[in-house]
């Protein structure tokens, strides 16, 4: 990485394409130019990590946040910052959060929201280690859990507790076991359901970051997202 530039949040600028879920936290927030993009944690979990995939290649930046301000460092071949993500005034989160129009989740660290410009089925996903998935969608009604049981899924844990109500199962994938788990959250008239998945071997070990995001998420703004 070659440029380092300090500076302050400014004015968010007209993009091209709209962008759907941005990072926010340490009174700063990042709105990548167009998608698809991808945020990460860096180093220091104050850093976050920036990637914009073009078709020129991809672009990548790292902000540093500096009481009031920040750092930044790009890649190379990335002329600016500016080429990769615009930098405005934001929420003073004691860490970095994911936002979209209808809720936020905080980022857990080894863990990538990729974000492709679509909204449905969800606006992006979270990548973690081996595989591993989670995402959100937003919903007008509230279902039963069982109802979310897919075809060749079996339930094998459920319940209810002050946080969500919940369904664990099981199901075959290209030969090899993996687990599911649905939220269902209630968020004043709305719900939201966080998924997460993995293999069934590696599926304790997303747990923390599965704890984090499920505590963390947070309705904001309006929904127009059909039922879950």
């Amino acid at each position: 990485m070659s440029t380092n530039e300090t500076d302050k949040p400014g004015q968010a600028v007209a993009h091209a394409h709209h962008v759907y879920a941005v990072a926010s936290g340490f009174g700063l927030r990042v709105i990548p130019l167009a998608p698809p993009y991808a945020f990460t944690l860096g180093p220091d979990p104050a850093q976050l990590d920036v990637e914009r995939n073009t078709a020129a290649g991809d672009l990548f930046a790292r902000l540093t946040p500096t009481g009031g301000g920040y750092t930044s460092k790009t890649a190379e071949d990335v002329p600016s910052l500016y080429d990769v993500v615009d930098v405005t005034a934001g929420p003073p989160f004691d860490r970095w959060w994911i936002e979209t129009t209808a809720y936020r989740v905080p980022l857990p660290s080894e863990w990538q929201a990729v974000a492709g410009g679509a909204v449905d089925p969800c606006v992006f996903d979270l990548i973690g280690p081996d595989g591993a998935l989670m995402f959100v969608q937003v919903g007008n009604t509230i279902p039963a859990p069982d109802a979310l049981v897919g075809p060749g899924q079996r339930i094998v844990n459920g319940g209810r507790d002050a946080r969500s109500s919940w369904v664990e199962l099981r199901y075959q994938h290209e030969g090899e076991e993996w687990a599911q788990r649905h939220d269902i959250v209630e968020a004043g008239p709305r719900c939201l359901l966080l998924t997460i998945q993995a293999r069934s071997a590696a599926f304790a070990a997303c747990s923390s970051a599965h704890r984090l995001v499920l505590e963390g998420l947070a309705a904001s703004g309006k929904s127009t997202g059909a039922d879950c």
